[in-house]
């Protein structure tokens, strides 16, 4: 019964910040293809933000220690200051709520 109520529990925890991860993922994905009609040139976007799962696997890999936050932000840095705080809000919610 424990782990029964503990696996309903993970799942919409799971579920949630999927949720969260795909909002963000096509916010940035969507910048940076802005960002690339105009910029052709930065592969550095493309990398991280070229697609949909490129952007959400960024963002996973940013609250799980695959790569540091700042690095996967520094190539939408050029765009705006305020791009580096909704990668930091993004960071410390799911960071300190989820997790």
């Amino acid at each position: 019964n424990g782990i029964a109520g503990s696996v309903k529990t993970l799942f919409w925890a799971m579920l949630l910040l999927g949720i969260v991860i795909f909002i963000f993922g096509v916010t940035f994905m969507q910048l940076a293809y802005n960002y690339l009609r105009t910029n052709p040139d930065n592969s550095d976007i493309m990398i991280y933000y070229g697609t949909l799962g490129r952007s959400m696997l960024t963002l996973f890999m940013a609250i799980s220690g695959g790569v540091d936050w700042k690095d996967a932000v520094a190539p939408l840095s050029a765009l705006s200051e305020i791009i580096d705080y909704l990668m930091g809000i993004y960071v410390f919610f799911t960071v300190f709520c989820f997790i």
